[in-house]
C-alpha cells in the first residue's frame, strides 16, 4: 500500500524554482503580415542559425550537414560538414553550435566524442570547404547534451540521465553540480524522459542560461555564477504538471516552445502552443515569438503568420523565420522596422 501511494503522489510534481513569475500578457503586441519566401534552395533543411555575417542551415540526409549563406548577398550556399568516417568529416550532425565573441569562428559538441570542435567559417567560405580551427576533448563521464564555454577553463554542460538532466559547471577537469539549480536538477521522471526535453542557449554577457520547456508551459532562467538568480517564468495561470505530463504519454502532450535565441540586451522564444498532432503535421497556422529582458520581464510579443521551426534576428533589424512544414522549407524575412531598438 504505501509503495502505491508513492507512486500516485509521483504523479503530481513541477519543474520549477521556488520564485515563479506568471506572465499573462506583453507590454506590446506585433502582428507581422505574410510575405513570399526567400529565394533559396532549402531543400532537407531542418533548421538554422546565423550571426553578424553568415547563415547555417543544418540539412538532413544530404552529403553535407550545412549548407552556409554569406548575409552580404545570400546568393549562392557553400556546403560545409561532409557526411563520413574521413578526416575533417561527421558521421553524424553535430549539436550545440554557438558563435565566439567578436568572430567568425563557432563552435559544434559532438557529445559521442566528447570533442569540442572549433569551426573557422570565414576560412571554409573563402576555401569552399571546412576549415577546423582547433579540436579538444573534454574529460566527461556520460552524455553531454549541452557543453558551451563559460570561460577558458569552464563550461556548462548539461548530462543526460536515465529519467533526468543534471545542469552542471565542468572547471577543469572537476564536475561541479550547480547547488542553486537542484531544484530542477532533482527532479525525475518515471515514464518519458523527453516529457521534460528543454532547449538551453548560454548568454556569455549575462552569464545566465534560458532555458525554454518543450512540453512544459515555462522557462527557466538561472545563472552560473551568481547562486541568488534563478526563477521561473509560467506563461498562463498554472505550471504544467509534469507527473501528468510524463504519465499521459507522447500523444496528449503539447508543444509548447520550439527555439530561443539569446541577446545581451534580451532573449526571445518562439512559442507553439499547439498539440503534438497539429506540430507534426504542421498544421498550427500561426506561432509567437516571446521577448524578455534577463531579469525575466515580459518585453514583446511578435505573431508571426505561419508555422516555424526556428528563427535569427540580424542586428535587431532583420527577422528570419524557417518554416519546414509544408511542400517545401521556406525562409521568410520580416523587416523590424525599428521595433526592438524601442524597448531599450
Amino acid at each position: 500500500m504505501a509503495i502505491f501511494l508513492q507512486a500516485c503522489d509521483s504523479l503530481s510534481y513541477y519543474l520549477s524554482f521556488d520564485e515563479v513569475v506568471y506572465v499573462k500578457d506583453f507590454p506590446q503586441k506585433v502582428e507581422l503580415e505574410k510575405v513570399a519566401p526567400m529565394d533559396l534552395d532549402l531543400m532537407g533543411c531542418v533548421d538554422f542559425f546565423g550571426n553578424d555575417s553568415v547563415l547555417v542551415f543544418k540539412m538532413m540526409d544530404m552529403e553535407h550537414h550545412w549548407k552556409v549563406y554569406s548575409l552580404s548577398d545570400l546568393k549562392e550556399g557553400v556546403e560545409l560538414l561532409k557526411k563520413g568516417n574521413g578526416p575533417n568529416e561527421f558521421v553524424s550532425m553535430p549539436s550545440n553550435e554557438y558563435f565566439q565573441k567578436d568572430a567568425n569562428v563557432c563552435r559544434v559538441w559532438r557529445s559521442n566524442e566528447r570533442k569540442m570542435y572549433q569551426i573557422d567559417l570565414s576560412a571554409s567560405l573563402e576555401k569552399g570547404k571546412t576549415v577546423l580551427d582547433s579540436i579538444w576533448k573534454l574529460p566527461l563521464e556520460g552524455t553531454a547534451f549541452i557543453c558551451t564555454s563559460v570561460n577558458d577553463s569552464s563550461y556548462f554542460v548539461t548530462l543526460f540521465q536515465p529519467d533526468s538532466y543534471k545542469r552542471c559547471l565542468l572547471k577543469g577537469s572537476e564536475l561541479q553540480e550547480l547547488e542553486h539549480l537542484k531544484p530542477i536538477n532533482d527532479v525525475k521522471t518515471y515514464k518519458d524522459i523527453n516529457s521534460i526535453a528543454a532547449i538551453r542557449r548560454y548568454e556569455p554577457s549575462q552569464k545566465k542560461v534560458v532555458e525554454v520547456m518543450t512540453h512544459l508551459n515555462q522557462i527557466n532562467l538561472y545563472s552560473v555564477e551568481d547562486s541568488t538568480f534563478a526563477k521561473t517564468i509560467c506563461v498562463g495561470e498554472s505550471l504544467t504538471d509534469v507527473g501528468q505530463v510524463d504519465d499521459g504519454g507522447k500523444w496528449t502532450w503539447t508543444s509548447y516552445y520550439g527555439h530561443v535565441m539569446t541577446h545581451p540586451d534580451y532573449f526571445a522564444a518562439l512559442y507553439v502552443n499547439a498539440n503534438r498532432k497539429d506540430f507534426l503535421s504542421g498544421d498550427v497556422g500561426k506561432v509567437n515569438i516571446q521577448f524578455y529582458n534577463w531579469d525575466g520581464e515580459p518585453l514583446l510579443n511578435i505573431g508571426v503568420p505561419c508555422s516555424a521551426e526556428s528563427f535569427f534576428i540580424h542586428r535587431n533589424r532583420d527577422l528570419y523565420v524557417f518554416s519546414a512544414n509544408g511542400e517545401t522549407e521556406c525562409l521568410y524575412k520580416y523587416d523590424l522596422n525599428g521595433l526592438l531598438q524601442n524597448l531599450f
